[in-house]
């Protein structure tokens, strides 16, 4: 497998690792857990900005006030790609817009590089490919016809050697 595939299943078993965390965490925290609970608090994971906002998010779904639903949080803050200790993502979306804006800088800015084609060189162009004059095409069916001419009577001086 390519290295993307195996980055993409990387990614995949990373997530379904988390789900199966939470899930389990879910269970130790409420009693019970099932799959799509847990891909729910992921989601509210991801969204949430630092770990106590994502507690006071849990706390309003019906997960205990308690220190170990704030436990809980920061340890998932703490295991969402793309967050490093429990920091807020906002800012890799910043940046990650900040990327495709100076990406689209860079690509208007080779485009003012191009310029469009004068009309002289289109003429020039033109010039080059210029058509047969009148009397150059009839010279030139004229040189065809003789030769097919001669042809003709080539095949005709084989065809009696030959007999």
């Amino acid at each position: 497998p390519s290295r993307g595939e195996q980055e993409g299943d990387t990614t995949m078993s990373d997530d379904r690792a988390l789900r199966s965390w939470v899930s389990d965490q879910l269970h130790a925290l409420v009693g019970f857990a099932e799959g799509s609970l847990a891909a729910y608090v992921v989601a509210l994971g991801k969204k949430a900005s630092n770990p106590s906002a994502l507690a006071q998010q849990l706390v309003a779904q019906g997960l205990p006030s308690s220190g170990a639903t704030k436990s809980f949080a920061a340890d998932l803050m703490g295991r969402l790609p793309g967050r490093a200790g429990g920091k807020a993502k906002a800012g890799g979306g910043v940046s990650e817009q900040k990327k495709d804006e100076r990406e689209a800088a860079q690509a208007a800015e080779r485009n003012r590089k191009y310029a469009m084609l004068e009309e002289d060189d289109e003429e020039e162009a033109a010039d080059a490919v210029k058509k047969p004059s009148k009397e150059e095409r009839k010279a030139g069916k004229a040189a065809d016809k003789a030769e097919r001419k001669e042809e003709k009577r080539s095949a005709k001086q084989m065809r009696k050697a030959g007999a």
